[in-house]
C-alpha cells in the first residue's frame, strides 16, 4: 500500500490534472490560438506550483521546520519549486496532447464558421 500511495496517486494526480488545467485555462482565454498559447503558459505555471504543492504534501512538510530553524526560505522554494518543474514528466505529455485536441477544437471552429460566411 506504501507504494501505491507514495507512487501511482501522486502521477495519477498530476496526469490528470495535465489534463483538466489546461481545459479550465482554455475557458478563460479566447478562443484564438494566441488564448491557447496563453492558456499553455498559465498551465505551466500552475502545474509547477501544484507539483511543488504536492511534494510538500508527500515529504511531510520538511520544509517548515527547516525554514523556522535557519530562517532560509528562499532555498526551500526553489527545492520544491525544482521539484514541481521535475514531475513535467508526467503532466508534461498529458499536457502536450490535450493542447494539440484544443487546438485542433479551436481551428475546427474557425473552419466552420469561414464555411457558414462563405455559403451567404
Amino acid at each position: 500500500m506504501e507504494f501505491a500511495t507514495a507512487t501511482i496517486v501522486p502521477i495519477l494526480i498530476l496526469g490528470a490534472a495535465g489534463a483538466l488545467v489546461p481545459i479550465g485555462a482554455m475557458r478563460l482565454m479566447p478562443d484564438t490560438l494566441t488564448g491557447l498559447s496563453l492558456a499553455a503558459l498559465l498551465s505551466v505555471i500552475l502545474l509547477t506550483i501544484g507539483g511543488a504543492i504536492l511534494f510538500i504534501i508527500l515529504y511531510g512538510n520538511p520544509g517548515v521546520a527547516v525554514t523556522r530553524q535557519t530562517g532560509v526560505q528562499s532555498s526551500v522554494h526553489v527545492h520544491f519549486s525544482g521539484l514541481g518543474l521535475r514531475a513535467a514528466l508526467v503532466w508534461g505529455p498529458v499536457l502536450l496532447l490535450t493542447l494539440i485536441g484544443l487546438g485542433q477544437g479551436i481551428e475546427r471552429r474557425r473552419g466552420a464558421s469561414m464555411a457558414a460566411r462563405d455559403q451567404d
